[in-house]
């Protein structure tokens, strides 16, 4: 296990600098507690695991041990795994999903968990490294302006693979998301599962502020009044409730934002640009009077985001064409007619 630490080490060291912890504190299991990264070893039969059944996730038991702060190595049987869709058609190691048993998690930074999401290196490249880390940094911009976001936390992961001849393991960065039920939780709210939202229904504040933060970074990969056809809604949104107040959209998975600009990334096609690098508002017309106040919070916070990106984490190119994308993103809110054209003027009816 303590091969673990030598991959990612100068990353996590940057990213868990700042003062995001204040917010980590509000979390009430471990797992979000705290903001150390992980070091984990997964052992599994990751050949079957992305084989010809891949589509169909199976489920597969694995054990997955962990380095505690005391240096004792817990060891817990798991099950595992694929999931996502775009990345599972696109990615060499595709995101998974970590099963906890029970009673045997108590005490361990597992503690609370039942189901974790893995967000895994997409291929072994150093673009790849940089698109994983950007991602990383999305999550935790969003988690700077409202509690009511995922939080997530790093991990330096080794894959430990149980179904080949001779030993074969490999050691990569991921990192894991909180689950939308513990959100919920710590807020004292509830899940709310629906097939379609009336956009009525929506806390305006917070839709707003989400989409001008989708509107930074270059997102329009989300929805928030259904999902997918035949899915619950949202489209990489979960969404909570306190009672019968407005509902909360809490958007994930960023991979597509133009700011990051993977490979495999494309708008979907109904949308009026050709590339993801290309910004597009969604936020609602009906809302356009709380647009002012959330550029307002941004522009309070704007230089936090910016420490953010600029993280040597990332290789210098990709620093600097993230850069680049914020600020040209702060040109837009910051001039009123590019701000009136581009926003006011492209919110939806």
């Amino acid at each position: 296990m303590a091969r673990i630490a030598t991959i990612c080490t100068f990353v996590v060291l940057v990213l868990v600098a700042g003062d995001l912890g204040a917010q980590a504190d509000a979390s009430l299991y471990p797992m979000f507690r705290d903001e150390t990264p992980l070091e984990l070893r997964i052992s599994a039969p990751f050949r079957a695991l992305g084989g010809d059944d891949a589509d169909e996730r199976p489920e597969y038991d694995a054990v997955l041990e962990h380095i505690q702060a005391d240096g004792d190595i817990v060891a817990l049987d798991i099950e595992i795994r694929i999931r996502g869709r775009s990345r599972l058609d696109n990615c060499d190691y595709p995101p998974l999903s970590l099963q906890f048993p029970g009673d045997a998690i108590a005490g361990t930074v597992f503690e609370g968990q039942n189901r974790l999401k893995l967000v895994t290196l997409c291929k072994r490249s150093d673009i790849y490294r940089d698109y994983l880390t950007q991602e990383f940094q999305i999550y935790r911009m969003f988690n700077e302006f409202t509690d009511r976001s995922f939080r997530v936390r790093w991990a330096s992961v080794e894959y430990v693979y149980t179904d080949t001849r001779r030993p074969r393991s490999r050691i990569e960065p991921a990192f894991l998301i909180e689950e939308d039920w513990e959100v919920a939780e710590r807020l004292g709210m509830e899940i709310f599962e629906t097939e379609t939202i009336e956009r009525e229904t929506l806390d305006a504040e917070h839709t707003v502020l989400m989409a001008l933060l989708q509107f930074l970074v270059g997102n329009t990969d989300w929805a928030v009044t259904e999902g997918p056809p035949g899915e619950l809604c949202c489209h990489n949104g979960k969404v909570i409730r306190d009672a019968d107040q407005p509902l909360i959209v809490l958007p994930y998975d960023f991979d597509n934002a133009g700011l990051i600009n993977t490979e495999y990334a494309f708008p979907n096609e109904i949308l009026p640009i050709r590339s993801v690098t290309q910004r597009l508002y969604r936020g609602f017309c009906a809302m356009n009077g709380q647009i002012d106040a959330a550029i307002a919070q941004i522009d309070q916070r704007r230089q936090r985001l910016i420490e953010l990106l600029d993280d040597e984490a990332v290789s210098a190119r990709s620093r600097r064409r993230a850069l680049d994308y914020l600020n040209e993103s702060f040109e837009v809110i910051d001039d009123p007619e590019e701000r009136q054209e581009q926003i006011y003027e492209k919110c939806r009816p």
